[in-house]
């Protein structure tokens, strides 16, 4: 994510920790357990990381002022999430093993209640809302595609359905744009695929590694795409840049602001 102090946050999953850079640089890295899953910013200023099992909220010197714990069985480990429009988190998990169906979909309020929006998925991964708040992109790579899905007042999921398929790599994070189009880290790819509101694939972005995990909008004006990679699985020999943060200018603003705590509004770059 894109923070309002102009940095960039991001987590390093499997080291554990999440990351800050800023002017190109790495200029922190704090380790919060096992696995650092997912990171963003609260409206009161702090830090929100999902570890593998919980949720943890960490002050300006990332000590942990409170923590919410998940019913994340033996074997699963919490992956990927984003804030809703009223400031909720919707959280997913996965097993380590990939099992199928053994992943879920939570929704954690600011007061600390936990409830599963969606059951039965394999590898919980992006998620992203539009502009108004009125859909929700979320993608389970297990079914390498992107689906569309309508909440209840209650929040819990009452309709899914396909927005766009993949082929030649596999789904995995996303960031909604400001025209409700969506970027999405093709897996095993090399490449950014770029969908129009409509479901339909209309930009590619290329890139020198292999296995894109993530991407968000940020920079001054909102308009650069960032993008995290990994070197799991691959050889010190075939990784080359796998693992590195890159950067590219796209013709895109971000949909929304993203924050853990209470309602906010759309189309402010400074997330």
């Amino acid at each position: 994510m894109w923070w309002a102090d102009q940095s960039l946050r991001l987590v390093d999953m499997l080291a554990g920790e999440f990351v800050v850079i800023a002017d190109g640089l790495v200029q922190e890295r704090t380790r919060v357990g096992s696995i650092a899953a997912m990171v963003r910013p609260t409206t009161d200023g702090h830090t929100l990381v999902a570890r593998e099992r919980d949720v943890v909220v960490l002050d300006s010197q990332h000590r942990s002022v409170r923590s919410i714990t998940l019913p994340i069985p033996d074997g699963v480990r919490l992956n990927e999430g984003c804030c809703t429009p009223e400031g909720d988190l919707l959280v997913g998990s996965m097993a380590y093993g990939q099992t199928p169906g053994a992943g879920s979909l939570y929704r954690v309020t600011p007061s600390g209640t936990v409830e599963l929006a969606l059951g039965a998925v394999t590898v919980s991964n992006g998620i992203g809302f539009t502009r108004d708040g009125s859909r929700c992109y979320y993608v389970d790579s297990a079914a390498a595609r992107v689906d569309l899905l309508t909440f209840d007042n209650a929040g819990a999921v009452v309709e899914r359905r396909v927005f766009a398929t993949v082929s030649d790599g596999v789904p995995d994070g996303l960031v909604v744009d400001s025209e409700d189009g969506v970027f999405v880290a093709i897996w095993g790819g090399a490449r950014i695929d770029h969908f129009d509101r409509h479901g339909r694939r209309d930009g590619v972005i290329p890139l020198p590694v292999s296995q894109p995990t993530a991407c968000t909008l940020g920079g001054e004006d909102g308009s650069t795409l960032y993008i995290s990679t990994s070197r799991f699985g691959l050889a010190d020999s075939d990784a080359g840049r796998a693992g590195a943060v890159f950067r590219c200018t796209v013709d895109a603003q971000p949909a929304r602001r993203e924050l853990f705590g209470s309602a906010s509004p759309g189309g402010d770059a400074a997330a």
